[in-house]
């Protein structure tokens, strides 16, 4: 939600986008008659090599051990306009961890613009449920 304010300041509840998330693993549940695999970005950045190997093997990919080093690159065409979003990613070689305190981050922007409060309220509910069925080793 703060990274979104950050590039966007007037995003609307909607676009925060959790409970949508919630409502796509609702339809592919009932579409797959099964849980569809949910991955957490911390688990990703806490042991991509280990969540990739599973991910891939849910979908029926081999494990490519080269994909987890890149070369930095320009922003691809297309993404000039989230250029701030994707920054750091596309100028990395790697996947990391970030040690920036999330909870810091929320309150410095909450601060300036409350109603980000209501829309971690609305979509709290959302996040836990995904969370509870996030893969988990």
């Amino acid at each position: 939600i703060a990274s979104y304010y950050k590039l966007d300041p007037s995003f609307s509840l909607e676009e925060v986008g959790i409970e949508a998330q919630w409502q796509h693993y609702g339809f592919l549940h009932d579409q797959l008659d099964a849980p569809p695999m949910v991955i957490e970005a911390e688990a990703v950045a806490g042991d991509p090599k280990a969540v990739m190997k599973r991910l891939w093997g849910f979908v029926g990919l081999p494990y490519i051990e080269a994909a987890f080093e890149w070369d930095a690159a320009e922003v691809p065409k297309g993404w000039e306009h989230v250029r701030g979003w994707h920054n750091d990613a596309v100028s990395s070689s790697g996947i990391r961890r970030d040690d920036k305190d999330p909870d810091e981050i929320f309150e410095a922007a909450a601060a300036k613009a409350d109603h980000l409060r209501e829309y971690l309220a609305h979509h709290w509910e959302f996040y836990d449920k995904l969370q509870a069925a996030a893969c988990s080793d």
